[in-house]
């Protein structure tokens, strides 16, 4: 629970995790398009792995070009 008090730098809140969600639901509430599961699956799959790509630094469209 206290890792960040043996860590120097683990940060003490989840503020990070909690605006990385933000800007998902925010996006869906906005657009309002997604009507359908399938269409939400793959706006949260796409959603993850950009946000995860920026918080490691990462080209976003060089690694989806990996995949595609």
């Amino acid at each position: 629970m206290f890792t960040y008090v043996l860590y120097a730098g683990d940060p003490s809140t989840n503020n990070d995790a909690e605006n990385s969600v933000r800007k998902g639901i925010m996006h869906r509430n906005v657009r309002g398009q997604m009507k359908s599961e399938k269409g939400m699956r793959r706006l949260s799959v796409f959603l993850t792995c950009f946000e995860t790509w920026r918080i490691r630094g990462l080209d976003p469209f060089t690694e989806l070009a990996k995949y595609i």
